[in-house]
């Protein structure tokens, strides 16, 4: 169920700080938001735009970075598309073309199974309430898969 007032922080570390992450985040010049997804390392990635609105408007295909260049190269291709690098916030969404994504109140897949780890149902149920009000979500990029915490790192 996607919950229309709500945005959801999405923050990680520059390909300088961290040359291996899978996406980065950032502005764009017009005042678009961005999400890069590295699907891999060597050319195909996804630009996904959100308005200032944090609604998702478009999703890009690139195939015109290698992230195993060295870092000047890769800020000469971020200056080149506009964007500075930083924190969104953005609307759950979810897409199944050009491939899957999705953002929303998901949770740990281990919290399918607390009764089974040997919580009883009252307070499975209390703590899927309480992951999805401290504002944590599920991002799925492709076959990637991240749990952002309320702070928006993925853990």
């Amino acid at each position: 169920m996607v919950n229309e007032n709500r945005l959801h922080l999405i923050q990680a570390l520059g390909p300088r700080e961290d040359p291996f992450a899978a996406y980065y985040t950032g502005t764009l010049r017009g005042g678009q938001q961005a999400l890069l997804f590295k699907q891999n390392d060597y050319s195909c990635t996804y630009i996904f735009r959100f308005g200032a609105d944090g609604f998702l408007q478009d999703v890009q295909e690139r195939d015109d970075i290698n992230w195993f260049e060295d870092y000047p190269a890769i800020a000469r291709w971020l200056d080149g598309i506009g964007i500075t690098l930083g924190p969104i916030r953005v609307q759950e969404f979810s897409i199944r073309e050009p491939l899957i994504a999705y953002l929303g109140a998901g949770y740990p897949r281990h919290y399918d199974e607390l009764e089974s780890l040997g919580y009883d149902e009252a307070k499975a149920n209390q703590m899927r309430r309480d992951w999805v009000e401290q504002g944590n979500c599920k991002l799925v990029l492709g076959t990637m898969e991240r749990v952002l915490g309320g702070h928006g790192w993925g853990e």
